[in-house]
């Protein structure tokens, strides 16, 4: 029985780019891809923002199951 891919999804925001890669557990690089994003549009509508790029790169690729998203943001 083959074991399944497992994978993750990497972002990072940025201050006016956010970016998504999702990613196998050997460490391969399936798909990215990035959209802008603006603070002063408030935090509901880059969480949709966001959101909508996760959504865009699962829907795209059948990787099997996500198993962890990792976040890295700018900021103080």
């Amino acid at each position: 029985m083959m074991k399944a891919v497992q994978t993750a999804i990497g972002l990072d925001l940025g201050g006016t780019m956010a970016r998504a890669g999702l990613i196998t557990s050997e460490g391969k690089l399936i798909c990215s891809s990035e959209i802008e994003i603006e603070a002063k549009d408030g935090p509901d509508a880059g969480i949709a923002r966001l959101s909508s790029l996760v959504e865009q790169l699962t829907s795209q690729n059948d990787a099997g199951p996500i198993v962890g998203i990792g976040i890295g943001a700018t900021g103080p």
